[in-house]
């Protein structure tokens, strides 16, 4: 007979004939004449090919990224890069290393408000409706996008010793 020892990344199986097996994915055999099979840990270590010599290193996830699927023995680590927000939306829901950024729309001041909190990249804008002038007053001076209507109240006169010398006031 022939003398054979399994080669590198083979086990010798017990029990079917003594004959040499390629390692399953997720496990290894580093050196030859090996009985048995190392675990890749699935965490720090992973294969996916059978007959391995060893584990290939879990891809790590760069700061602009996050994991979307998690290592396991046989899958390495797969990542996913993050949304990034444009000028006409801000984060709502922060980046994390196992999830995506969030990103909501600004909202728009109406015609009758103002702004009172400018639009942010981590803040929405914020509005106000403009004052409303009440019954027995003057609009002295209209609302725009970041001042309030101002609203006087007329002047009354005491008839017949007094009389208005400016209109509309």
């Amino acid at each position: 007979g022939e003398c054979r020892s399994c080669s590198v990344g083979q086990y010798k199986a017990t029990g079917i004939g003594l004959a040499c097996r390629s390692c399953p994915r997720g496990r290894f055999a580093a050196a030859t004449q090996q009985s048995r099979c190392e675990a890749c840990d699935g965490v720090n270590t992973w294969q996916d090919a059978r007959g391995a010599r060893a584990c290939k290193t879990v891809r790590q996830c760069s700061s602009e990224q996050y994991e979307t699927t998690p290592p396991s023995m046989t899958n390495d680590r797969v990542c996913a890069s993050h949304t990034v927000c444009v000028s006409t939306e801000y984060e709502s829901k922060a980046a994390t290393t196992d999830g995506d950024r969030e990103c909501s729309p600004h909202t728009y001041c109406a015609a009758n408000e103002m702004e009172v909190t400018p639009a942010g990249t981590h803040a929405d804008r914020e509005c106000k409706a403009h004052t409303v002038c009440l019954a027995g007053e003057w609009e002295r001076s209209p609302g725009g996008i970041h001042v309030d209507r101002q609203c006087v109240a007329f002047t009354k006169c005491a008839w017949p010793a007094q009389w208005i010398s400016t209109p509309g006031t």
